[in-house]
Protein backbone atom coordinates (compact mmCIF):
# COMPACT_ATOMS: atom_id res chain seq x y z
CA UNK A 1 0.00 0.00 0.00
CA UNK A 2 1.28 3.51 -0.71
CA UNK A 3 1.58 5.79 1.60
CA UNK A 4 0.63 9.24 0.61
CA UNK A 5 3.21 11.02 3.43
CA UNK A 6 5.81 9.46 1.21
CA UNK A 7 4.58 11.32 -1.80
CA UNK A 8 3.10 14.60 0.08
CA UNK A 9 5.57 14.76 2.64
CA UNK A 10 3.91 18.18 3.55
CA UNK A 11 1.23 16.99 4.13
CA UNK A 12 -0.32 14.65 6.90
CA UNK A 13 1.12 14.49 10.61
CA UNK A 14 4.22 16.66 9.52
CA UNK A 15 1.84 19.44 7.99
CA UNK A 16 -0.33 18.79 11.46
CA UNK A 17 2.47 19.37 14.10
CA UNK A 18 4.20 22.10 12.52
CA UNK A 19 0.95 24.39 10.86
CA UNK A 20 -1.98 23.21 13.43
CA UNK A 21 -2.50 23.29 17.29
CA UNK A 22 -4.28 19.58 17.40
CA UNK A 23 -4.18 17.58 20.30
CA UNK A 24 -1.62 14.71 20.07
CA UNK A 25 -3.53 11.60 18.51
CA UNK A 26 -6.52 13.92 17.41
CA UNK A 27 -7.71 13.37 13.71
CA UNK A 28 -9.51 16.04 12.26
CA UNK A 29 -12.09 15.58 9.52
CA UNK A 30 -14.28 17.95 7.81
CA UNK A 31 -15.10 19.29 4.02
CA UNK A 32 -14.04 22.47 5.54
CA UNK A 33 -16.83 24.89 6.56
CA UNK A 34 -16.01 25.19 10.56
CA UNK A 35 -12.18 23.65 11.58
CA UNK A 36 -8.70 23.77 12.38
CA UNK A 37 -7.48 27.33 11.91
CA UNK A 38 -3.75 27.43 11.11
CA UNK A 39 -1.52 28.70 13.28
CA UNK A 40 0.08 31.50 10.85
CA UNK A 41 -4.02 32.57 10.66
CA UNK A 42 -4.51 32.25 14.64
CA UNK A 43 -0.98 34.61 15.00
CA UNK A 44 -2.27 37.11 12.51
CA UNK A 45 -6.20 37.04 14.39
CA UNK A 46 -3.46 37.97 17.34
CA UNK A 47 -1.59 40.96 16.37
CA UNK A 48 -5.10 42.49 14.75
CA UNK A 49 -6.72 41.81 18.33
CA UNK A 50 -3.52 43.09 20.10
CA UNK A 51 -3.38 46.40 18.01
CA UNK A 52 -7.20 47.00 18.74
CA UNK A 53 -6.63 46.82 22.25
CA UNK A 54 -3.92 49.65 21.70
CA UNK A 55 -5.29 52.21 19.78
CA UNK A 56 -9.84 51.09 19.17
CA UNK A 57 -10.23 53.82 17.37
CA UNK A 58 -7.36 53.58 15.20
CA UNK A 59 -7.62 49.96 14.19
CA UNK A 60 -11.55 49.71 13.53
CA UNK A 61 -12.15 53.36 11.94
CA UNK A 62 -8.79 54.06 10.01
CA UNK A 63 -7.17 50.87 9.08
CA UNK A 64 -10.20 48.49 8.61
CA UNK A 65 -10.90 49.51 5.33
CA UNK A 66 -7.36 49.77 4.34
CA UNK A 67 -6.76 46.16 5.55
CA UNK A 68 -10.43 45.53 3.85
CA UNK A 69 -9.22 46.91 0.67
CA UNK A 70 -5.23 45.21 1.45
CA UNK A 71 -7.30 41.66 1.91
CA UNK A 72 -9.27 41.99 -1.57
CA UNK A 73 -6.42 42.86 -3.70
CA UNK A 74 -4.26 39.54 -2.29
CA UNK A 75 -7.58 37.71 -3.53
CA UNK A 76 -8.04 39.24 -7.08
CA UNK A 77 -4.52 38.45 -7.33
CA UNK A 78 -4.55 35.12 -6.22
CA UNK A 79 -7.95 34.60 -8.74
CA UNK A 80 -6.27 36.42 -11.73
CA UNK A 81 -9.25 38.53 -11.04
CA UNK A 82 -9.77 42.27 -11.39
CA UNK A 83 -10.47 43.25 -7.66
CA UNK A 84 -13.05 45.74 -8.78
CA UNK A 85 -14.65 41.80 -9.40
CA UNK A 86 -13.99 40.29 -6.22
CA UNK A 87 -16.12 40.73 -2.77
CA UNK A 88 -15.51 39.48 0.44
CA UNK A 89 -18.14 37.99 2.46
CA UNK A 90 -17.79 36.49 5.98
CA UNK A 91 -19.08 33.23 5.10
CA UNK A 92 -20.53 31.25 2.65
CA UNK A 93 -23.76 31.96 3.48
CA UNK A 94 -23.72 35.48 3.29
CA UNK A 95 -22.21 35.62 -0.13
CA UNK A 96 -24.96 33.01 -1.34
CA UNK A 97 -27.84 34.68 -0.33
CA UNK A 98 -26.21 38.26 -1.68
CA UNK A 99 -25.60 36.49 -5.03
CA UNK A 100 -29.32 34.90 -4.96
CA UNK A 101 -30.72 38.10 -4.03
CA UNK A 102 -28.92 39.69 -6.65
CA UNK A 103 -30.66 38.04 -9.37
CA UNK A 104 -33.41 39.37 -11.36
CA UNK A 105 -35.69 36.08 -11.18
CA UNK A 106 -39.12 36.44 -12.64
CA UNK A 107 -41.96 33.99 -11.34
CA UNK A 108 -41.26 30.71 -13.04
CA UNK A 109 -37.42 31.01 -12.98
CA UNK A 110 -35.57 27.81 -11.66
CA UNK A 111 -32.65 27.30 -9.44
CA UNK A 112 -30.55 24.38 -9.88
CA UNK A 113 -29.21 23.05 -6.57
CA UNK A 114 -27.87 20.09 -5.17
CA UNK A 115 -29.01 17.18 -2.23
CA UNK A 116 -25.15 18.33 -0.99
CA UNK A 117 -26.12 22.58 -0.59
CA UNK A 118 -26.27 23.87 3.08
CA UNK A 119 -29.58 23.75 4.38
CA UNK A 120 -28.58 27.95 4.72
CA UNK A 121 -28.55 27.55 0.62
CA UNK A 122 -31.92 26.16 0.43
CA UNK A 123 -33.28 28.76 3.30
CA UNK A 124 -32.14 31.45 0.57
CA UNK A 125 -33.95 29.53 -2.31
CA UNK A 126 -37.10 28.78 -0.35
CA UNK A 127 -37.13 32.79 0.24
CA UNK A 128 -36.86 33.44 -3.09
CA UNK A 129 -40.04 30.95 -3.98
CA UNK A 130 -41.79 32.80 -1.43
CA UNK A 131 -41.19 36.51 -2.75
CA UNK A 132 -40.67 35.94 -6.30
CA UNK A 133 -42.45 32.47 -7.66
CA UNK A 134 -38.89 30.56 -8.32
CA UNK A 135 -38.62 27.14 -8.35
CA UNK A 136 -35.96 25.04 -6.82
CA UNK A 137 -34.66 22.05 -8.71
CA UNK A 138 -32.52 19.71 -7.05
CA UNK A 139 -29.80 16.97 -9.01
CA UNK A 140 -29.68 14.02 -6.38
CA UNK A 141 -26.09 13.15 -6.00
CA UNK A 142 -25.20 10.29 -4.30
CA UNK A 143 -21.89 9.26 -2.99
CA UNK A 144 -19.76 7.37 -3.51
CA UNK A 145 -18.71 9.21 -6.62
CA UNK A 146 -16.94 7.43 -9.03
CA UNK A 147 -15.32 10.45 -10.78
CA UNK A 148 -16.18 14.07 -11.67
CA UNK A 149 -17.69 12.97 -14.77
CA UNK A 150 -20.73 11.57 -13.22
CA UNK A 151 -21.47 14.61 -11.47
CA UNK A 152 -21.05 16.79 -14.56
CA UNK A 153 -23.20 14.43 -16.39
CA UNK A 154 -25.88 14.64 -13.71
CA UNK A 155 -25.95 18.33 -14.10
CA UNK A 156 -25.92 18.04 -18.21
CA UNK A 157 -28.88 15.77 -17.70
CA UNK A 158 -30.79 18.45 -15.90
CA UNK A 159 -30.23 21.55 -17.50
CA UNK A 160 -31.18 19.52 -20.63
CA UNK A 161 -34.24 18.25 -19.22
CA UNK A 162 -35.14 21.65 -17.19
CA UNK A 163 -36.90 24.80 -17.93
CA UNK A 164 -36.33 27.80 -17.23
CA UNK A 165 -32.79 27.23 -15.01
CA UNK A 166 -32.05 30.92 -14.11
CA UNK A 167 -29.10 30.29 -11.52
CA UNK A 168 -26.99 27.21 -10.76
CA UNK A 169 -25.44 26.76 -7.19
CA UNK A 170 -22.42 24.09 -7.24
CA UNK A 171 -20.94 21.94 -4.74
CA UNK A 172 -17.14 21.89 -4.50
CA UNK A 173 -16.96 17.88 -5.50
CA UNK A 174 -14.61 17.11 -3.25
CA UNK A 175 -17.03 17.51 -0.03
CA UNK A 176 -18.75 14.17 -1.56
CA UNK A 177 -16.11 12.32 0.16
Amino acid sequence: MVDLEDIFPEFGSKLRQKDFVLEDGYTFLNHGYVGAVPKAVVETQQRFQDEARRQPTNSFMRKKQSNWIKSRDSVAEFLYADPDDVVLVPNVTSGINAILMSIPFKAGDTILVTNQVFLSTLNACAQLLHHKGITNSVVDIIPPIKDTNQVVKLYRDSLDSIPNIRAVVLVDPPSFS
